[in-house]
């Protein structure tokens, strides 16, 4: 079986309702937050990608962005999309050079209309994480909403392969494998912790840093993320989706981020 063709056969064009709520407590800080955003995703045959998709109607908090710095950082994140993919086993990136442009031109207009150090920290920051094809596409695929994507897309990936990992606020990267529960057309997948060293080096930082008492025994960490989807029919077309991920390091550290879709073309 060609699997390339059969996922480019299968993805259908959708929009979605997004809304992304997050909650990290560290110690006495306590952030919570929420997005809400439409995707636009539309399938595209004979053209040198296989599917484009645009973030449309961005608000933070049910509001679009006052914050004078989130405004820049949004700017120039604006600048990501739309985006090209071409599908393979995963989404691959396709227009990086449209990207790379989009992102020059309001980089020069952002420096002709505004000066002062929180530019130029926004702008070092984001031009570093964009400045190779490399760190483009790892950028754009860290993205919660394109990693919901390539999960649609490991709809039939055998346990072993499906693995990926999550962008964790403060920690970084966490790291995920696959136990699959399918009943019907809805599928629910539950994703264990596959790297604990990385989340104990985390916490070892985190305790040098606010000076700490060494802990003798292993410190508890509890994790889960679980995703649901609603697949219609055999193919890789969706109506909804929940994905939920929990990162808890004993009373230090609790994170939790929900992010869901629901299509608006049902």
């Amino acid at each position: 079986m060609d699997t390339t063709a059969y996922f480019k056969d299968q993805i259908s064009s959708n929009y979605f309702e997004v809304r992304n709520e997050i909650d990290v407590k560290m110690g006495e800080n306590d952030f919570k937050a929420f997005s809400t955003y439409d995707i636009f995703m539309k399938k595209v045959p004979n053209e040198n990608y296989d599917l484009l998709v645009d973030r449309l109607k961005f608000k933070v908090n049910g509001e679009a962005i006052q914050n004078k710095f989130s405004k820049v950082s949004d700017h120039y994140f604006k600048c990501i999309f739309p985006i090209k993919f071409s599908i393979g086993d995963e989404l691959k990136v396709a227009n990086y050079e449209e990207i790379t442009q989009r992102i020059n031109e309001k980089d020069q207009q952002l420096q002709d209309e505004m000066q002062g150090e929180g530019l130029q920290y926004i702008r070092s920051q984001f031009i570093e994480s964009t400045n190779t094809p490399e760190k483009l596409e790892q950028l754009i695929l860290s993205l919660g909403i394109v990693k919901i994507i390539n999960l649609s897309l490991q709809r039939y990936s055998p346990e072993e392969t499906a693995s990926f990992e999550w962008m964790t606020p403060i920690i970084g990267k966490t790291f995920w494998k696959k136990s699959e529960d399918a009943v019907a057309e809805n599928k629910n997948y539950s994703y264990e912790n596959s790297d604990y060293d990385n989340l104990k080096n985390f916490f070892n930082q985190y305790r040098i840093k606010n000076k700490l008492e060494e802990i003798d025994t292993d410190v508890a960490i509890k994790t889960s993320l679980e995703h649901k989807i609603n697949y219609v029919n055999d193919s890789f077309f969706f109506t909804a989706s929940k994905t939920a991920v929990k990162v808890e390091i004993e009373n230090y550290f609790d994170y939790k981020e929900t992010i869901t879709l629901k299509s608006m073309l049902e």
